[in-house]
Parts: C-alpha cells; structure tokens; sequence
C-alpha cells in the first residue's frame, strides 16, 4: 500500500479548511437573519401589546362610564351573567 503523499495530505486539508470556512459564513449569515426577524417579531409583539393595553383601557373607561350612568342596569346585567355562569359551570 502506498504512503499518501505531502502533498495529498495538504490538497485535503485546503479542501477541509475551504469547507469549515464555508459553513462559517454560512452559520454567520443565518445567525444575522435570525437575529433581525427576531428583532422583527419583538417589535411587532410590543406593537400588539401597546394596542392591547390602549384597547383595554378604553374598554375599562367605557365600562365605568356606564355603570356610573345606569348603575341598576349594570347591577341586573351582572347578576344575569352570574346567573348564565353558575348554571354552565354546574353541568
């Protein structure tokens, strides 16, 4: 069996060299796409939770404003709905 030479043992070295090189660009390429879409979807996720959170507070402002202004109504829509509750959460 013949002894690989110096020479074949360097050509697959450059090869093994060239090839991680490759996949390390490859790996910092996919590292910065996954970076900015995750930057993307923080951004939109604080987006949605400023929409939620001003939604909520107008629901809030809008409720007390009703039941300040008909306080019977919203006594008897109440008990109605702890009624419908009760008897869901019975069967």
């Amino acid at each position: 069996m013949a002894k690989p030479s110096s020479a074949n043992i360097q050509r697959v070295a450059d090869k093994a060299h060239t090839a991680v090189d490759k996949a390390a660009d490859v790996a910092e390429a996919t590292e910065v796409k996954a970076r900015a879409a995750a930057s993307d979807v923080k951004a939109k996720a604080d987006e949605t939770i400023d929409t939620v959170k001003a939604a909520s507070g107008n629901a809030q402002e809008k409720v007390t404003e009703y039941v300040n202004e008909n306080p019977l109504k919203a006594i008897g829509i109440a008990f109605g709905a702890g009624l419908i509750a009760s008897a869901l959460l019975r069967k």
